[in-house]
């Protein structure tokens, strides 16, 4: 039963950090729609840092 209950936390985990992920995709496609052309690169360099510091921050 507990193997059950660590696998499902773990799921969990999983699922939820996909669907932020997927936030993250998204609305790095909906901010540039927004903005004139000539802030579009800033807009999605903004979301590459997003994805890239939080790897740096646990290592």
């Amino acid at each position: 039963m507990e193997a059950l209950k660590q696998g499902a936390d773990a799921l969990f985990i999983l699922l939820g950090g996909i669907m932020v992920l997927a936030g993250h995709a998204g609305f790095a496609f909906l901010e540039p729609g927004a903005v004139r052309q000539k802030n579009q690169v800033n807009a999605l360099s903004k979301f590459w840092w997003i994805f890239q510091c939080p790897p740096w921050a646990i290592s």
